[in-house]
């Protein structure tokens, strides 16, 4: 992914410089200003896509933390040559909401406007 600004500069420390892509790369060594930088990027989005499961707020922050940490955990690990860092993050986030589900952790709230 090209976002106009070199991702191998060597020792960057703006981190809002970098791409998604290459702040996962160097959340693999161990680079927390990464995390925290992808963190801002993407919790918007992740939260929104546990809310659409129909997950309630206080779980949904406990669904996206647990996410989140597995993304940190996985990171050194991860091969992005199939995809995007932003799409394995929200697939992250995907399999830890339908694993909370499938373990009937998480209240289920219905929409208002969805009737039976």
């Amino acid at each position: 992914m090209n976002t106009g600004v070199q991702d191998t500069v060597a020792g960057a420390t703006d981190v809002r410089l970098l791409s998604c892509d290459a702040l996962v790369g160097r959340m693999a060594t161990g680079d927390e200003r990464a995390f925290e930088e992808v963190f801002d990027r993407l919790a918007m989005r992740a939260i929104a896509l546990v809310h659409l499961c129909g997950v309630n707020d206080a779980r949904c922050d406990e669904i996206v933390s647990a996410a989140f940490l597995e993304v940190w955990r996985r990171s050194p690990r991860v091969d992005l040559s199939h995809g995007g860092s932003a799409a394995w993050i929200l697939a992250v986030v995907c399999r830890t909401t339908a694993g909370a589900l499938d373990d009937r952790e998480a209240p289920v709230v219905r929409p208002a406007s969805v009737t039976r």
